[in-house]
């Protein structure tokens, strides 16, 4: 009876610290991040203010794609279109959801976010829009605003590198030199809050209307390993430590105890 005592005085601590050993015991990892136009504007100047002709642009075709691509808990998925009217995309499995939304001209937003993410999880998020404009003649066009970049973690994470940038382009279709600008968050660990003025512009010095492409290029990247092992909390060591004592005083009593005859 005493050595069954004992078995279970044994078990108990074990059986305790397996059970609080299944828990979850790291935070589950969180990632969210994105990139988008704030402020935007679309203005011109007139270069030559005496000649009667008046400064200008006109809006043509505006085309949105959206390219989506992660990889997580061995499953790779992507999706992709290309639209020319306002709406919103979307790309959805298992931890990840990453998204679009678009407009007018100079009104775009991509996003990607992961969580809890038990597993290595990469993801990006693209996002373009081009607009046709033909400038008048004797005009100077600027393309300016915010560009916004976001990034936001939470949890236990291992390690990471994270991205959101903006890329501008200025295409004449006469073949002159094309004009680019490219802002971005630089690699970085989550919980970044960018908010970073920018301005592209084409200039119309002839006396011909001069048609240009404007495009911009959003994305968001992001890589996140796995989270750290967990580290037992202090009740769990206090259990343990306690049913060993137990254990261990158990045993003594059983050694300096007399043998009785049956």
């Amino acid at each position: 009876m005493k050595n069954k005592i004992a078995a279970v005085l044994l078990c108990g601590p074990v059986f305790a610290s397996a059970a609080h050993a299944a828990e979850p015991l790291a935070e589950p990892a969180l990632i969210r991040y994105g990139s988008s136009l704030g402020n935007v504007r679309m203005h011109v100047y007139d270069l030559t203010p005496a000649d009667g002709m008046a400064a200008g642009y006109t809006i043509g075709a505006v085309s949105n794609s959206v390219s989506f691509l992660y990889s997580a808990a061995g499953v790779r998925d992507s999706d992709w279109g290309t639209f020319d009217a306002p709406g919103t995309f979307a790309l959805d499995g298992a931890h990840i959801h990453m998204g679009a939304s678009w407009g007018g001209p100079g009104d775009f937003s991509v996003e990607a976010a992961a969580g809890p993410a038990g597993t290595t999880v990469e993801m990006y998020a693209d996002g373009r829009q081009t607009v046709a404009i033909a400038i008048a003649p004797h005009t100077a066009f600027v393309f300016s605003g915010l560009s916004l970049l976001t990034g936001d973690g939470y949890g236990t994470r291992q390690g990471g590198s994270f991205q959101s940038s903006l890329a501008l382009r200025i295409d004449p279709h006469d073949g002159a030199s094309t004009i680019s600008r490219f802002f971005s968050s630089s690699p970085a660990y989550p919980d970044f809050d960018m908010s970073i003025p920018f301005s592209i512009g084409f200039t119309n010095a002839t006396d011909t209307v001069r048609n240009v492409t404007l495009s911009y290029r959003l994305s968001a990247y992001g890589y996140l390993s796995q989270p750290l092992p967990g580290v037992p909390e202090p009740s769990t060591w206090w259990m343990l430590a306690s049913g060993l004592l137990a254990v261990g005083w158990r045993l003594r009593h059983i050694r300096h105890a007399p043998l009785r005859e049956r």
